[in-house]
C-alpha cells in the first residue's frame, strides 16, 4: 500500500531519522498527493521506474528504482514439501479483474488455489477455482513450496521495466 504510513507520522520520524519509503505501487495516476507524500522522505524505492521522470519533474529527485523489497527475516525459501496445489494464485483479482478472468479461464483446465482479497464474488463462478482468503509471509513461503506452479499477473503492463512483486 502505498501510503501505509500517514504523512505527519512520516514528517515526525523523519526530523530524528532517515526515512525510506518503498512504493511498490505502478502508480498508474499519480497525482499532486504523492510528490507531497515522497517529498516527506530521504529515499523513495520504487518498482515502477516509468514514473521517475514524472516525479523530478514535479522537482522530486529522491527515488531509486528498485524490483522488489527484501528482508531476509522474511523472504527465504521452504523447504520443499508435496505439493498441495497443482497452481496457485496470491493476490486480488485486479482492480480491472483481469487477473479474476485469467484464472477462471485457466481453472477450464486446471484446479487453481487463490489466496488474497476480493476474492468472495468468484467463490461459486467455477468448481476449480478455490477461494482462501489472504496470507501472511509464512503463508506466501507455504504456498510457494507446496504448489507445483505459482502464477504471477502484474495488473499493469504498461509501464517499462514494472513488475508486480510477486514475480
Amino acid at each position: 500500500v502505498l501510503r501505509d504510513q500517514p504523512q505527519a507520522l512520516a514528517a515526525e520520524v523523519r526530523r530524528t531519522a532517515r526515512l525510506v519509503t518503498w512504493c511498490e505501487a505502478a502508480l498508474e495516476s499519480p497525482d499532486g498527493s504523492v510528490v507531497d507524500y515522497f517529498r516527506v522522505a530521504d529515499n523513495v524505492c520504487m518498482s515502477n521506474p516509468a514514473r521517475v521522470p514524472w516525479l523530478r519533474e514535479h522537482g522530486l529527485d529522491n527515488m531509486a528504482f528498485s524490483m522488489s523489497g527484501f528482508s531476509p527475516r522474511y523472504h527465504f525459501p521452504e523447504r520443499r514439501r508435496a505439493a498441495e496445489h497443482d497452481v496457485a494464485f496470491i493476490g486480488g483479482p485486479g482492480f480491472d479483474e483481469r487477473r479474476a478472468e485469467f484464472l477462471l479461464q485457466l481453472a477450464d483446465r486446471f484446479d487453481i488455489a487463490v489466496f488474497g482479497q476480493g476474492w468472495d464474488a468468484y467463490r461459486d463462478r467455477h468448481p476449480r477455482l478455490r477461494i482462501h482468503g489472504p496470507i501472511s509471509n509464512r503463508g506466501y513461503r507455504r504456498v510457494c513450496a507446496r504448489s507445483r506452479i505459482v502464477l504471477g499477473m502484474n495488473q499493469f503492463n504498461s509501464f517499462p521495466q514494472y513488475f508486480s512483486n510477486r514475480v
